[in-house]
């Protein structure tokens, strides 16, 4: 995802006039198209939410400086569904110890943490 090319697709006809400006989906819309339904669903299980974390890590780290700003909007909706569950204290300290890395990576820093 974090190398997809979200630029318009522009088509021409046989005289190479565009006819054709297809939007693709900007990175928002593709995060919320992955993580909306884990999100809502899977909200009482660390074991999603600990891997939208990953994954947003992982995101982060791989993607243009542009590309920041909708994932750390994810992870602003992952903090808050994260707050509402009552997750017992281990995996409450490693759902915030990885929401930090999320932050790291998004600040250019890639640390070591007890998931990998």
């Amino acid at each position: 995802m974090a190398r997809r090319d979200l630029d318009p697709r522009v088509l021409h006809d046989g005289r190479h006039r565009v006819r054709v400006v297809l939007r693709r989906p900007d990175l928002a819309d593709l995060l919320d198209l992955a993580l909306a339904q884990p999100l809502r669903y899977g909200a009482a299980e660390p074991a999603v939410l600990i891997r939208v974390a990953m994954l947003l890590r992982e995101l982060a780290w791989n993607s243009a400086p542009d590309q920041l700003p909708p994932i750390a909007a994810a992870l602003d909706r992952l903090r808050s569904t994260t707050a509402g569950q009552g997750f017992h204290a281990t995996e409450h300290d490693l759902l915030t110890e990885l929401l930090q890395l999320v932050e790291q990576a998004l600040a250019g820093r890639w640390t070591y943490d007890r998931t990998h």
